[in-house]
């Protein structure tokens, strides 16, 4: 075993969600069991992010953040959300 993973469903995709540094290892491990010939590897890292906010007032902190989405349903749960962030012009 080299590494747990996440798996989200996404409308058109899965996302996997490994520790850094694996692509290649996990690629290669997948491509042995593609049998379509529709599938494509991306690594999408650079384009993703994880906000992990724990503990008894996490829920006032991230509210207090106004990033314009309502917290997960359930526990263990994401929700996605598109953030534009600014450059810092000095």
């Amino acid at each position: 075993m080299h590494s747990d993973l996440n798996i989200y469903r996404l409308p058109d995709e899965l996302l996997l969600d490994f520790e850094p540094g694996l692509t290649a290892t996990v690629q290669e491990r997948l491509e042995k069991f593609v049998v379509a010939a529709d599938v494509q590897f991306v690594d999408v890292a650079p384009h993703y992010n994880l906000l992990s906010v724990q503990g008894p007032r996490s829920e006032e902190l991230v509210h207090k953040l106004e990033l314009g989405s309502e917290l997960p349903a359930k526990n263990v749960a994401f929700v996605p959300l598109t953030i534009q962030l600014l450059a810092n012009s000095t």
